[in-house]
């Protein structure tokens, strides 16, 4: 293919040769033909002949524009407006900076970076979103700290539910006689969205091991049942006690359900992942202190237990915003108890009717939108009569291809909140779905706002393709694009070393320190040890000298070695990236502005020396039959104020011999004599 095309252009080429020589010759022969035929108009075939000759050195240029490029173009479908404008715009960056098309892609980037950023912020309401987190995280933790066995379970849920909750039920306003009421309670100023709900999840009963039948047979233990952790255990379906014992309970509480039945999706804790169906108990806040009572007198709460989670949600109308609150308890088989707090606030209405604000913000949100469809098109036409080129080089196009991703991701994520809030209230809906549908509606708001925060992180760091402002920030930002690489093999040799003291640290004092219970947790600890945090003592305490010797090791690598290894990268490449600008000098925005300033003040101004206008072609011309060449088109203004600078330099000049003569004393009789002069000859 790339042979043809180097063939067509030479035939091309060719062509161009043999109309210039025929054109000499015709021009030559036609005042002899004029008798013969019809007179040959010289100046049409001579704007014809420009005309084919720029338009096959166009040809060659977009085939020289498509081999530095990479790119497939080909074919006769090409529309040659567009491969005019193309071979332009490559020959203006090949020539320098073009200040206007930089500043159309400045200006329309950064509108879209604007409306972008208060479509994010605006209306977010974030303090008091956070200050109505508070009051449910303060009413489970002020609590939390004595719920350390299963009667300390039963006494928070007491203290929590009856005491907090239940004793704001229903609070009147003596001042205007005003009572908030919901139908399953309300508290804080809150109505409680459904009833309180606390879920069960049992095991069943197993062999003991052989270690636990020799105690038995020497008399140290007594029975022959155990109760297993939840990952080595099977779910229990049927409520029972000691020795599979059912009893016959005249409550609900006591019947298993399955996660149709729940409504509810399975949670994952520290110790296992547990499903949504299990033992439920719902009660409302009047409910609440006899089903409580009930749980303390059944033992509700027994050593086959292993998850219990409460969960209540409560809509605060002032706010239109919904606070959902759960905390589950894991229940270890050595009867240990592990709770874990989960408080998040939902508000469905994101972008609320309040006037004219609501207006231009969802404007905003259309057109960051249309941006990003139309840099997607953009980006897929360029693809499309250039090639992929520009994604063979690690940057700003792999920025910006994840940029138009994220936002595609986060629209659907967007256009998928909108779709399930209409779903979320239905009429025959069960409390428990009402709850679930709004906790997914909040799922998705939450990572609709993860990908927001990483498209904002990008597009403002995206300030550099378009604002290099001075040499030193570009000399930073090639230290860092062309340390990428070394930086990235740097943190996989790191990564394997932390790794490797990680599993040593998880060895030695795993059943014995806290912070090394889990493999996260040990590398936790030593990537904060990295840093100063880190509690020599504790490790001493339980570790002795085997731990000394082990954080001394890390941190002498870690720090010592490892952290001054990338600095010394850093250095390396800097030193290279300043011997670099030695030899080619960055390109800053200052320095190209002041170019471009420089250039249109010398379009302008002339550069200091006088511009003179021919109406015509000179004697010389005319004598030697030779045309002179046109001048470019320029706009009225220009040619305007070069005319009047021109008078304006006419008149110092002037003004300056004026004063010049009355110094020297000479008359003005004498000037007039000396233009007679001039004149003459």
């Amino acid at each position: 293919g790339q042979g043809r095309e180097k063939g067509r252009c030479g035939k091309r080429a060719g062509m161009a040769d043999t109309v210039t020589s025929v054109a000499s010759g015709v021009s030559m022969t036609a005042k002899k033909d004029t008798h013969k035929r019809r007179p040959f108009d010289e100046k049409k075939f001579e704007a014809k002949k420009k005309k084919i000759a720029q338009r096959l050195r166009a040809e060659e240029e977009l085939e020289q524009f498509r081999q530095e490029t990479g790119g497939t173009i080909g074919g006769e479908w090409i529309n040659q407006k567009w491969v005019a404008k193309q071979v332009g715009n490559a020959n203006k960056k090949a020539e320098g900076f073009d200040f206007t098309l930089w500043l159309k892609d400045t200006a329309l980037y950064f509108a879209f970076l604007f409306a972008f950023t208060v479509s994010v912020f605006a209306g977010r309401g974030t303090q008091q979103i956070v200050s109505y987190e508070n009051v449910w995280r303060r009413i489970v933790m002020t609590h939390l700290g004595n719920a350390n066995n299963h009667e300390g379970v039963l006494q928070f849920l007491d203290d929590v539910v009856v005491r907090e909750l239940g004793a704001q039920d229903n609070t009147d306003f003596p001042l205007d006689n005003y009572t908030f009421r919901a139908q399953y309670g309300a508290s804080y100023g809150s109505a409680l969205v459904g009833a309180i709900r606390l879920k069960q999840v049992r095991v069943m009963s197993t062999d003991c091991s052989i270690v636990h039948g020799k105690l038995v047979d020497s008399g140290l233990v007594k029975g022959h049942e155990c109760f297993p952790s939840w990952i080595d255990g099977e779910e229990e379906i049927v409520y029972s006690k000691e020795n599979g014992t059912v009893y016959p309970w005249n409550s609900t509480i006591f019947d298993w359900q399955a996660a149709e039945d729940t409504q509810q999706v399975a949670i994952q804790g520290k110790f296992g992942f547990y499903p949504g169906s299990g033992f439920v108990a719902d009660m409302t806040l009047e409910e609440a202190p006899d089903m409580i009572q009930l749980m303390r007198d059944s033992h509700w709460i027994d050593f086959k237990t292993r998850s219990l989670v409460l969960e209540y949600m409560f809509y605060s109308a002032n706010m239109d915003i919904f606070g959902d609150t759960r905390v589950m308890f894991e229940f270890t088989p050595s009867g240990a108890v592990h709770p874990n707090v989960l408080v998040s606030v939902i508000s469905l209405n994101r972008y609320p009717n309040d006037g004219i604000w609501s207006i231009v913000r969802i404007a905003m949100i259309v057109f960051v939108y249309l941006t990003v469809v139309f840099y997607i098109l953009d980006d897929m036409d360029h693809c499309r009569m250039v090639g992929m080129a520009k994604y063979r080089v690690l940057g700003w196009a792999h920025m910006d291809l994840t940029n138009n991703l994220l936002f595609v991701l986060s629209g659907f994520f967007r256009l998928a909140s909108f779709i399930l809030v209409g779903f979320a209230f239905p009429d025959t809906a069960t409390d428990s779905d009402v709850r679930q549908k709004i906790r997914t509606v909040g799922d998705a708001l939450y990572m609709e706002d993860q990908i927001n925060g990483l498209n904002g992180f990008l597009l403002w760091m995206k300030l550099f393709k378009y604002v290099g402002v001075t040499s030193r920030i570009i000399r930073l930002a090639n230290t860092i694009t062309y340390s990428l690489r070394d930086v990235l093999t740097y943190m996989f040799l790191f990564s394997i070393i932390s790794y490797a003291f990680a599993i040593l640290g998880y060895l030695l004092f795993g059943s014995e320190l806290a912070t090394y219970q889990t493999m996260t947790d040990s590398l936790v600890t030593i990537f904060r040890a990295m840093y100063g945090d880190v509690d020599f003592l504790e490790v001493l305490d339980k570790g002795g000298t085997v731990g000394f010797i082990y954080l001394f090791c890390w941190l002498v690598v870690s720090v010592t070695v490892l952290l001054n290894m990338i600095i010394a990268i850093l250095a390396d490449v800097y030193s290279k990236v300043v011997q670099d600008e030695k030899d080619n000098p960055p390109s800053a925005l200052v320095g190209r502005l002041h170019d471009e300033f420089m250039k249109r003040w010398v379009e302008v101004f002339g550069g200091g020396t006088k511009v003179e206008f021919a109406a015509g072609e000179t004697n010389a011309e005319a004598s030697t039959g030779k045309k002179k060449e046109e001048e470019p088109k320029m706009s009225w203004w220009v040619v305007a104020l070069r005319g009047y600078v021109e008078q304006f330099r006419e008149w110092r000049k002037e003004r300056k011999e004026r004063k010049e003569r009355k110094r020297l004393g000479i008359p003005e009789a004498v000037k007039e004599l000396e233009k007679g002069e001039e004149e003459e000859e």
